[in-house]
């Protein structure tokens, strides 16, 4: 699931403007919040099998769509390195 959720949900992060700005900290409206995971917190997203690098990176600032998705291109192109 780890890929196919990481592919997902960079589609969706790149569907939106890049500038668009979201709030990393408030779990209700988070990015993760808007692609369908509202209220999502470390524990949850590991039961829901949300890899773990990615839920630290919608975590991090800066929090617009446009950089977390360069930072989930990262994740994906170290995996493929690995």
């Amino acid at each position: 699931m780890s890929e196919d959720f990481t592919t997902r949900f960079l589609a969706f992060c790149r569907s939106k403007p890049a500038d668009e700005a979201y709030p990393a900290y408030d779990a209700s409206c988070c990015a993760l919040a808007q692609f369908g995971f509202p209220g999502i917190d470390y524990f949850t997203a590991q039961q829901a099998g949300i890899p773990e690098e990615v839920y630290f990176e919608a975590a991090f600032s800066p929090s617009t769509f446009g950089a977390l998705a360069d930072r989930l291109e990262a994740v994906i192109q170290a995996r493929g390195k690995l």
